[in-house]
């Protein structure tokens, strides 16, 4: 845990045998901080990890593919089109 320069405090959770990868997360206050992870680690010790921290395999991994996926599951107007393409050509292979 440390306070970072903006005011936040920051945590960083590792656990190996259930996580990926260390999770970084930022919260406002140390109380508000210490109460969240303090559950979180009570879940990660059971090997339960939340959803909204696990990896989806599905998921775009660039812009191209988020484009594609949006457009998949949209039906978008010629001029979003326009735009879409443009911005598939020139930042496509960035990754999210």
């Amino acid at each position: 845990m440390r306070l970072r320069s903006s005011g936040h405090w920051e945590f960083i959770v590792k656990r190996k045998a259930v996580l990926a990868t260390p999770l970084y997360l930022t919260f406002d206050t140390e109380a508000e901080a210490d109460e969240y992870v303090r559950k979180l680690e009570v879940l990660l010790d059971k090997g339960i990890v939340p959803a909204e921290f696990k990896k989806d395999p599905n998921a775009a991994k660039t812009i191209a593919e988020l484009i594609r996926k949006y457009l998949a599951a949209q039906s978008a107007a010629e001029s979003d089109l326009t735009w879409l393409k443009s911005l598939w050509l020139k930042l496509g292979s960035v990754r999210l």
